[in-house]
């Protein structure tokens, strides 16, 4: 006969026993994966959890047919219909590139070397999105990424592109997709065998995919902003994609910096320093801020003020450098720096202080505000500055200086000195002949300065917000 005494442990471990069923009943729910209906057929992906948020992930979704075979060097072709469910869970390629050596030298390049397997057949693209928008239609903002690399490399698969703590953090849909680079992307015979720019068209495939089937996933397909780094940035001001989109933003980070393998083989003849160390470095200062200047900073701040006069422009320089930066000190902020900072990855980094964390709620919290309104300062931002952020205009030519103490800063800075002295500089190193301009002039015509603000514009990243038609 049992007393109450032993009655009593019998009904906590039977309730225990309940209490375990449900939670892994909880958690087999939780762990299903989403199944997804697109124009292109079914798709199977993975869900994750970041911060207690459920977040359904699809890698390598194919948007074009694979560019190999009659294809190659064409323009890319919608990806016919399948049969079944399509596995995407895993990112399959990147496209096919030259891979440069370079990086291995590098200290702190190791995120942007490429991983995944290098293919032809590359055109896929990738999307997360919080699991309840999907299962309650929420129509929220995506912004889809496309990634830098002049044209000639990159790719989406690189982890630094990995948009699940955006998502998370300010709740949107984030995307990216590959396209094709170098040759194979941009060699042109003027014909249909290679007629150009296939790069272009790859991204215009993927965005009208994007928009063709966000809304399965619980975005709006009205409410898509294109954000990209270096080439990305260049490709939203192009008219293939550019024709998409009602209204554009502008945005500058600091210019990129050369590393000293590069600059101090200036120096070097057959392996012997014609310099001392401390010339070394002098002049690899000076080189630096020589090109930093003429191929980023100065013709980026010409194409903001041609785009300000019928665009509201947004201008910024990044200029803060973590206490955990593996770059070396006399980089600064090098290109490229902020993106980790972008996509929110300094909020959920156990290493990140506390100033990673609030410049990264800073920059996510206004990329995501200007994704949803066309205005950086609409949305809450708790660790944000005070000071709004003021549109680029001709007239007081502002830019936001984003460093520990974010500030906006005004057109009377040493910066655009620098530019007004290069701006009447190089026009008269190029033809000796002519007259030696004012300082006030504009030397460079915008016509005449497409290819000096496309080399600006892959070391710059641009927001473009999209109103897909």
């Amino acid at each position: 006969m049992l007393n109450s005494a032993n009655i009593l442990p019998i009904r906590i471990m039977e309730g225990l026993k309940y209490i375990l069923i449900i939670s892994l009943l909880k958690t087999l729910v939780h762990a299903e994966d989403p199944i997804i209906e697109t124009t292109s057929g079914k798709i199977n992906g993975s869900t994750v959890v970041v911060q207690n948020v459920e977040l359904d992930v699809f890698l390598g979704i194919p948007f074009a047919k694979p560019p190999v075979g009659n294809l190659r060097f064409r323009r890319p072709e919608k990806i016919e219909r399948w049969s079944g469910i399509k596995e995407t869970k895993e990112h399959v390629a990147a496209c096919a590139q030259y891979e440069d050596g370079m990086l291995d030298d590098i200290p702190g390049a190791d995120p942007w070397k490429i991983k995944a397997d290098i293919k032809e057949d590359c055109l896929y693209l990738n999307i997360w999105a919080p699991t309840e928008a999907r299962k309650s239609r929420s129509n929220l903002t995506t912004m889809i990424w496309i990634y830098g690399g002049g044209f000639i490399s990159g790719s989406s698969t690189l982890g630094e592109y990995d948009g699940r703590w955006l998502a998370v953090s300010q709740n949107i849909i984030v995307a990216s997709l590959n396209y094709r680079v170098g040759p194979f992307g941009f060699l042109s015979l003027n014909d249909e065998r290679a007629p150009g720019n296939m790069g272009l068209l790859d991204q215009n495939l993927a965005i009208k995919w994007i928009r063709d089937n966000i809304a399965s996933f619980g975005g709006d397909p009205d409410k898509l902003t294109l954000f990209g780094e270096s080439a990305g940035a260049a490709s939203g001001t192009v008219p293939i994609n550019n024709s998409i989109s009602h209204k554009l933003m502008k945005e500058v980070i600091e210019p990129v910096q050369l590393n000293p393998t590069q600059l101090d083989s200036i120096f070097y003849v057959y392996g012997s320093n014609i310099y001392s160390s401390s010339e070394t470095e002098k002049y690899r200062y000076v080189l630096d801020q020589v090109a930093g200047d003429t191929m980023f900073k100065c013709p980026t701040i010409e194409f903001s003020r041609e785009w300000s006069t019928h665009s509201n422009v947004y201008m910024y320089s990044f200029d803060y450098r973590s206490n955990v930066s593996p770059w070396p000190e006399w980089m600064g902020s090098p290109h490229g720096s902020d993106i980790y900072y972008v996509f929110s990855r300094a909020l959920y980094t156990t290493n990140s202080s506390s100033e990673d964390k609030e410049v990264s709620e800073l920059m996510s919290s206004y990329f995501a505000n200007f994704s949803k309104s066309g205005n950086p300062n609409n949305g809450d931002c708790v660790d944000c500055s005070n000071e709004p952020w003021s549109k680029f205009t001709q007239q007081s030519q502002k830019y936001f200086a984003i460093d520990k103490k974010p500030k906006m800063k005004n057109k009377d800075t040493s910066m655009y000195s620098v530019c007004d002295f290069w701006s009447d500089l190089l026009p008269k190193l190029k033809e000796p002949s002519s007259p030696v301009p004012s300082g006030s002039q504009n030397i460079w015509t915008f016509q005449g300065r497409i290819l000096t603000t496309f080399s600006s514009i892959f070391f710059s990243l641009v927001l473009f917000w999209n109103i897909l038609c």
